[in-house]
């Protein structure tokens, strides 16, 4: 098919200067007859010399990959001189585009051996116009060396296509939309130890964009029309999110962009702000929503407790005073030293006399929510009018995800969000356990039946630590589960999927490899079944009206959404296997 499979030889420059550090060549081939052929042979002895005397491109180019047009942008080059001499070189760059004349620059550089040097010139960025390609070669003694990539100019349609969010479903000018997605990071992240390189891999440092147009054009091949990511404040200046944007939308690919850090309940609104207005996100209509945080949870009893102020005090407002919600109660308030606090995990588990106290507790986590997320979904419309905005929910809407955790709940969440966001490794077995997402479903539209049901993550790592490879079988079942996790998704008629993850290979820092691709680009079993879901499951469609109503009773139960779920699993499922359509009802 044309795409880059593997790369045969690489050469690495551990740090600018020779100082900083060595450098590597690497050969991945095992071909004995190929590495003792005479023209291998002689081409490895001139990489040697180069190595030992040559001069390099350690960086080269413009300073970014994307722009609005009509600024100054630097244009240059940082040589290294990894020899024993000193590098007399010459460094040609050019920047070429349609309609415009070309922009040239030249310098005679000497640089000392072992050492760097840096020449930049401003180029003045056209207004509109593009794309523009920029090359930076370098001339010397010892060989040459050569860089070109391009930069595109970004400016907001005259008639955007917002994706919206009414009635249960998204729509898309005009039509109904559906998410076949998956969460992306470049296939060059996998194997890196340095955390700041694979986590960030939206600065300046790791983005390239010739892997990252490789991964999208497979992403496109495969039938995804949506991807998930993450931005930094600290890589916001690199610019790389907007030239990601571009490539998304050159391959039909929506983008749901998780801003970080921070979640509404610690709000750090002046970098989500600055985000949104730097990079013009509320004009660029490639971006599908915004994710405020990444799968919190409330937790258990010690990780509540930095809400114990907050729920004396909800307890004066709701009751007129302490001693009047203990009455309330019948049973005295927990204390520690003196002080009101949240109920203990075995109330929060366990049904009794304190019903009522933890009932009271949980609709304060209810307002909890409201509060801190509708005040970080307002700030972000006072800037951003366009866009919906919601988050990865973890264990919210998992009836399986039992106390003494305490998840939060889709009642407490549909003011703050414009979409439930649930996610599926609790779905992670048989199909008995895959198809409870259709009660997941189900109970968000009856919390909240204008939200669309987005499943945002999930997936299976293949990965074995006894093998130090995938596992053959667990290819085969992570294949197997996706298929049925695509069928759940069809059979509750929800909104879409985001699957976790695309890169196939070892991550480092969770020892797994969660990938639906192979690392050198193959397709796996899951890529096929992933292929064969995409038409049905973005194809617009109704949904099937419900003849079988269950009224769940919220004041039954201490467990939260796990009790709701045992109060009517039996006759949930026994509906659903007669064939009926169930919707789920609050009082």
């Amino acid at each position: 098919q044309g795409l880059v499979c593997g790369t045969p030889a690489a050469l690495v420059l551990h740090g600018a200067s020779r100082d900083r550090g060595g450098a590597v060549l690497s050969l991945p081939i095992d071909d004995a007859a190929w590495l003792g052929a005479d023209t291998t042979v002689r081409w490895l002895a001139s990489a040697c010399e180069r190595l030992l005397d040559g001069a390099f491109l350690y960086e080269a180019g413009a300073a970014y990959y994307a722009s609005f047009g009509g600024e100054p942008m630097p244009v240059g080059a940082l040589v290294s001189n990894r020899g024993r001499q000193p590098a007399n070189c010459t460094v040609r760059a050019s920047v070429t585009g349609p309609g415009q004349p070309p922009w040239r620059r030249d310098w005679a550089v000497t640089v000392p051996p072992g050492q760097a040097r840096r020449v930049a010139a401003n180029w003045p960025v056209p207004a509109k116009g593009g794309p523009f390609e920029v090359t930076v070669e370098l001339v010397s003694d010892h060989g040459r060396d050569k860089l070109s990539h391009q930069v595109r100019l970004w400016a907001p349609k005259a008639e955007p296509k917002f994706l919206t969010a009414r009635d249960g479903d998204w729509w898309r000018d005009g039509r109904k939309w559906y998410a076949h997605g998956i969460n992306y990071m470049p296939s060059s992240g996998i194997g890196t130890e340095e955390t700041a390189y694979f986590e960030q891999w939206l600065s300046a440092q790791s983005y390239d964009p010739a892997i990252i147009e490789r991964d999208l054009t497979r992403l496109e091949r495969i039938g995804f029309n949506q991807v998930s990511v993450f931005l930094y404040h600290d890589a916001m200046t690199a610019r790389n999110l907007l030239d990601l944007l571009m490539r998304c939308e050159d391959h039909h690919l929506l983008a749901n962009v998780s801003l970080r850090p921070g979640t509404p309940l610690d709000f750090e609104w002046p970098l989500i702000r600055d985000m949104i207005q730097t990079l013009r996100l509320a004009e660029n209509d490639t971006v599908m929503a915004y994710d405020l945080a990444w799968e919190p949870n409330w937790g258990t009893r010690k990780d509540l407790a930095r809400w114990d102020t907050a729920w004396a005090e909800w307890l004066t407002a709701k009751y007129g005073s302490l001693d009047d919600a203990a009455k309330a109660f019948g049973l005295p308030l927990p204390l520690e030293d003196g002080k009101v606090v949240g109920p203990s995990d075995e109330q929060m588990s366990v049904e009794g006399p304190h019903k009522a106290m933890v009932l009271a507790y949980r609709g304060f986590l209810n307002d909890l929510l409201r509060r801190y997320y509708g005040e970080a979904k307002r700030l972000v419309r006072s800037v951003d009018p366009n866009h919906l905005v919601s988050y990865r929910m973890s264990g919210a809407g998992d009836p399986l995800w039992a106390p003494p955790m305490t998840t939060y709940d889709f009642a407490g969440l549909r003011d703050g969000v414009d979409f439930m966001a649930p996610e599926g490794y609790g779905r992670i077995g048989p199909w008995e356990r895959v198809r409870v997402g259709l009660w997941t479903a189900a109970y968000s539209r009856a919390c909240a039946p204008n939200h669309p049901v987005w499943w945002a993550e999930f997936g299976d790592t293949v990965w074995s630590t006894a093998l130090n490879g995938p596992n053959p079988e667990r290819i085969k079942w992570q294949a197997e589960f996706y298929d049925m996790f695509y069928k759940m998704v069809d059979q509750s008629n929800a909104n879409g999927t985001c699957c976790w993850w695309y890169p196939g290979g070892y991550r480092v820092n969770e020892r797994s490899d969660f990938g639906i691709i192979e690392p050198d680009g193959a397709w796996r079993p899951v890529t096929h079944v992933i292929a064969k879901w995409a038409p049905k499951l973005t194809a617009p469609r109704e949904r099937k009206p419900a003849d079988v109503t269950i009224t769940l009773d919220p004041t039954a139960t201490v467990r939260g959404t796990a009790g709701l779920y045992e109060q009517c699993q039996k006759q949930y499922w026994e509906a659903i296997d007669a064939g009926r359509t169930v919707a789920l009802k609050l009082p």
